[in-house]
């Protein structure tokens, strides 16, 4: 149990990687998305979707010939052949400009997906006392446990310290703990030959069962998010916390928790179809913080981050006593162009200045004011400035 526990520890660190970081990825080195506001950053995010749901088709078909393919090849090969395709699946995303070619990675990645869901516990069932498989087996699941919140804690800071917040470097390194976990599972005892052992279970049971699984896997309506609204904040703005809109589907009943300490979750709201989520965000530091959101039938990463505030120099200075302003009032008798006094768009409605008050106020209603600035500026020196 032990051996394969290490193998399982780099296997789930290697999908976590890929869970958190593959739609953002794909968002900025395939889409070419310049910022989270971009269109094209909501496009990729949504196409990592379909990424996702591709991996889950695979793993579907893939669970059929599993079980045939462990009683030639042996458990222990087979699963060490099938993380080997999953890290060479998230590996090519780093070389790969094609939308479409993403789905042949994610093709690898099912594979690899369809081995973890079963190998390691049909290798495990199998040295285990009777009577304590049980026990073991809860324990057993610590292996996946333990990765979870060692991301949940860690990957935050290795992505501003190391890696330099680059989310396709964080894909990379996940193809790296799966090509870890295919060569320690080399190192694993599989104490009972692969052939006899999967004799003991009727071939078709045994594809049932992995079938089974996959076919969950597949259909498990998972949340994917598609957008999230606003996709960064200030830190240190005056509204605080801030309210986020995510947007996406299989978000119904979802809870929302964050994988750093740099912003702390409060109430969240979804809509019964499932299709938008409202969160308060309370922001502490600056940094990458992604929010896991989950629900019954698995989890989504929605990318968040908070900046810091632009720095003052140069910047939102105001006025000062270097600055003066100038309240205008053109003079209305300073009549700086008389050829526009009478246009033909407006013909006869212009009357010359009456010398009596009863005339003025005869002819107020039609009377326009000839101010223009061109008399504005042959009286500039009448400018008085302000106190």
């Amino acid at each position: 149990m032990k051996q394969l526990a290490w193998v399982q520890i780099c296997t789930w660190l290697g999908l976590f990687c890929m869970w958190l970081y593959f739609p953002v990825a794909v968002a900025r080195n395939v889409f070419g998305a310049p910022n989270e506001t971009s269109p094209l950053y909501t496009e990729g995010v949504e196409w990592a979707g379909i990424c996702f749901a591709m991996y889950s088709v695979v793993c579907f078909l893939f669970a059929g010939p599993l079980p045939g393919l462990a009683a030639r090849l042996g458990r222990k090969t087979t699963h060490s052949l099938c993380l080997l395709c999953g890290a060479c699946g998230l590996l090519s995303v780093a070389v790969i400009h094609d939308k479409w070619l993403l789905l042949l990675s994610m093709t690898g990645v099912g594979i690899a997906w369809a081995s973890t869901l079963s190998m390691p516990y049909a290798i495990l069932s199998g040295c285990l006392p009777a009577n304590r498989v049980g026990i073991y087996m809860g324990v057993f699941n610590f292996s996946i446990v333990l990765p979870e919140i060692v991301a949940s804690l860690g990957f935050g800071w290795l992505m501003s310290h190391v890696l330099d917040n680059n989310r396709l470097a964080a894909v990379v390194a996940g193809s790296v703990f799966l090509l870890l976990a295919a060569v320690l599972m080399q190192r694993v005892k599989d104490r009972e030959p692969a052939p006899a052992a999967l004799k003991a279970v009727p071939a078709t049971t045994m594809s049932k069962v992995v079938l089974f699984l996959g076919f969950a896997a597949a259909l498990g309506a998972a949340p994917v998010i598609t957008k999230v609204d606003p996709p960064y904040w200030w830190v240190r703005h005056s509204i605080n916390p801030v309210r986020l809109l995510i947007r996406g589907t299989g978000l119904a009943g979802a809870s929302v928790k964050t994988t750093t300490k740099g912003v702390e979750v409060g109430e969240s709201h979804t809509n019964s179809g499932g299709t938008y989520l409202f969160v308060d965000v309370t922001i502490k530091a600056p940094g990458p913080h992604p929010l896991k959101i989950t629900t019954a039938d698995g989890s989504a990463t929605a990318a968040f981050e908070a900046l810091n505030p632009l720095p003052h120099e140069q910047r939102f200075q105001g006025f000062s006593e270097e600055d003066l302003i100038y309240l205008i009032m053109p003079d209305r008798f300073a009549n700086g162009d008389r050829a526009n006094d009478d246009p033909a768009a407006s013909k006869g409605l212009f009357r010359p200045r009456q010398s009596s008050l009863l005339s003025r106020r005869r002819s107020a209603r039609r009377h326009r004011s000839l101010s223009v600035l061109e008399g504005s500026r042959r009286h500039r020196d009448l400018a008085q400035p302000g106190l």
